[in-house]
């Protein structure tokens, strides 16, 4: 459903990424779902799985930026 799903494919730079977003309305406001599919590039294909925390962590905070920016925030991360 093009209004509510966006799907962006492309390669970051240690990563081939596929990043799915998907709106849903609720009861209180909007879900948002968010699927990330990483394919580790090069050398790094090796070691990536002794970063999925790391990896687990960034997308989590991207993801409350996301969240701020929709609901009338800033956008910037605190800490």
């Amino acid at each position: 459903d093009p209004d509510r799903r966006i799907e962006i494919v492309g390669d970051l730079p240690a990563f081939r990424a596929r990043l799915v977003y998907e709106l849903a309305a609720t009861t209180t406001g909007t879900r948002l779902r968010n699927l990330v599919e990483l394919e580790p590039l090069g050398a790094l294909g090796i070691g990536a799985s002794l970063f999925p925390g790391h990896l687990r962590a960034s997308v989590a905070g991207n993801l409350g930026v996301l969240k701020s920016i929709l609901e009338g925030g800033s956008g910037r991360a605190k800490g």
